[in-house]
């Protein structure tokens, strides 16, 4: 039994030992290694140049002098070459009393692009809301949020909140083209 397992043993070793000598693993030991480059004006067909990760975007912009019924929030201007893709907005707003109706516009280049309507809860009020909206470099987005009821507006003073989410495209990879009016 000792001989036929030393002679198993003796035959596995030698087929791997003939194995790792022959021409297809000598050229893969011995072949050059290739370098491939990859850039975003000339990438390799089938990557995803416009993931959405690829450019995160996040704004938090405040405003304290809000008063009257409505207060504007701008973001800054998507850089040229590219365009924003607005995923979720987040409004943190205080009244001075309970509005019967509370109305978010979002608009680019004096374009409505969309809008939501928050429950009135209260004189508080905090919600993110997904959205889709695009604005094309050069362009900035206006969110303005609007309050209705007697006597019911933004407190002076107060800081109002508003967070815009999403991320930037690269047109001049991607060729995106402009938004259409």
């Amino acid at each position: 039994m000792k001989k036929q397992l030393l002679g198993i043993g003796v035959a596995i070793g030698m087929a791997s030992l003939i194995s790792l000598f022959t021409a297809h693993r000598i050229e893969a030991q011995y072949s050059s290694p290739v370098k491939v480059v990859n850039t975003t004006s000339a990438p390799v067909l089938g990557s995803s140049i416009n993931e959405p990760g690829r450019i995160p975007y996040q704004a938090t912009i405040t405003n304290n002098a809000c008063s009257g019924n409505a207060c504007t929030f701008f973001t800054p201007s998507v850089p040229a070459g590219s365009r924003l893709v607005v995923q979720q907005i987040g409004v943190t707003l205080q009244y001075n009393g309970t509005p019967k109706v509370i109305d978010v516009e979002l608009a680019s280049n004096q374009q409505f692009l969309g809008g939501f309507t928050p429950p009135a809860t209260g004189v508080f009020t905090e919600l993110y809301q997904p959205v889709t909206a695009f604005i094309d470099g050069g362009h900035a987005l206006s969110v303005t949020a609007t309050v209705n009821g007697s006597g019911i507006g933004f407190g002076s003073g107060t800081p109002q909140a508003v967070i815009v989410t999403g991320y930037l495209l690269d047109c001049t990879a991607a060729l995106g083209a402009p938004l259409a009016p």
